[in-house]
């Protein structure tokens, strides 16, 4: 049975390493997924350059709104309630239709009503995949290449789950650790995991994309 391209939209908040890699891999091997756009919450996300020169489209919404006068949240507007935000969310991405949603440093945590929306009918899960720095379950959360360093750990690692809805709690698609050697200082510990990240995220897409997306 010969599969279609798998339909994917990123989402990151940041300057999108992961979502560039997922890019690229999109782009060459076209006939096992498409990239059909990237949602950002963040206007001033480096990733929005990245997703551009390699010409996925972008759509921004922000998590504020910049006609709602003046409030708490920002100087750019009041910030807006996760309902409405995710509201706006799935309106902009309508017209991708995406099959799965692939999370590269977004800084949001999505909500069971959104998360719904991507039910797998067979399995229950979600079709929303996140990557997280450490070998879950240890160091959950934000900051997890810092709080393991500074904890003195002998390795870390990379996971790949499916999102649900706790944190960082999803069903395990992929884990890989690296080592921390005794001269690594925080930056030289934190580019060995993201280089395991980009390959490890590649080879998720890949085998996600290959099973047909179920």
């Amino acid at each position: 049975m010969i599969h279609r391209p798998l339909k994917i939209v990123i989402f990151a908040s940041g300057a999108g390493s992961n979502a560039e890699v997922l890019g690229r891999w999109a782009i060459d091997n076209p006939s096992r997924a498409i990239v059909a756009g990237l949602l950002t919450d963040n206007p001033q996300a480096g990733v929005i350059d990245k997703a551009t020169t390699i010409n996925i489209p972008v759509k921004v919404v922000p998590r504020v709104d910049p006609h709602g006068g003046s409030g708490v949240g920002s100087d750019l507007g009041p910030r807006i309630s996760r309902k409405v935000h995710e509201k706006r969310i799935l309106e902009a991405i309508a017209e991708w239709h995406p099959e799965w949603i692939f999370l590269a440093g977004y800084m949001r945590i999505l909500s069971a009503d959104f998360l719904a929306r991507f039910r797998c009918e067979t399995t229950g899960r979600f079709r929303v995949v996140n990557i997280h720095p450490s070998i879950l379950p240890e160091f959950p959360g934000m900051d997890a290449y810092r709080r393991a360093f500074d904890a003195g750990v002998s390795h870390s690692g990379v996971t790949v789950h499916q999102v649900d809805e706790g944190v960082d709690t999803g069903p395990v698609l992929a884990q890989e650790p690296f080592p921390r050697y005794p001269d690594d200082d925080f930056r030289t510990f934190q580019m060995r995991g993201q280089a395991v990240e980009h390959r490890l995220y590649a080879e998720v897409l890949a085998h996600i994309a290959d099973s047909g997306g179920g």
